[in-house]
């Protein structure tokens, strides 16, 4: 005769991950984040250096529209009638104007974008 086995012998029921496995995949994980998380702020701050950028474009061409129908550069935002606003949570807007001291006839008109975050840079337009 043949001797047949148990059906079900005794198994051992494996029940979860061990604490090593689990060990093992935080660490991965915290290595993954660390190179993953500079790169993630990097592009963050780009974006937010986007609007200044996109605002000083806008302010430069409705300068040069204010230019041609008034013969002269506008000394503010209000002037120029745009929706710009004159602070965000990134950064404050303003014209300035900057003269010269030896000919007080030339001067120049500079739409700003100052950064209100350590991170992120400052940025100027000028109209002569």
């Amino acid at each position: 005769m043949i001797k047949m086995s148990p059906i079900n012998p005794i198994k051992k029921q494996h029940q979860g991950f061990t604490l090593v496995e689990l060990l093992f995949v935080i660490i991965i994980l915290g290595i993954l984040s660390g190179i993953a998380l500079p790169m993630i702020i990097k592009q963050i701050n780009k974006a937010k250096s986007t609007e200044a950028g996109q605002n000083l474009s806008i302010c430069h061409r409705l300068q040069q529209a204010y230019y041609a129908e008034n013969g002269t550069f506008a000394k503010s935002l209000v002037q120029l009638n745009s929706e710009i606003k004159p602070e965000t949570k990134n950064y404050k807007y303003e014209i300035q104007e900057f003269s010269n001291s030896e000919n007080s006839s030339e001067s120049l008109i500079c739409c700003i974008a100052e950064s209100k975050l350590q991170e992120l840079d400052s940025y100027f337009e000028c109209n002569q």
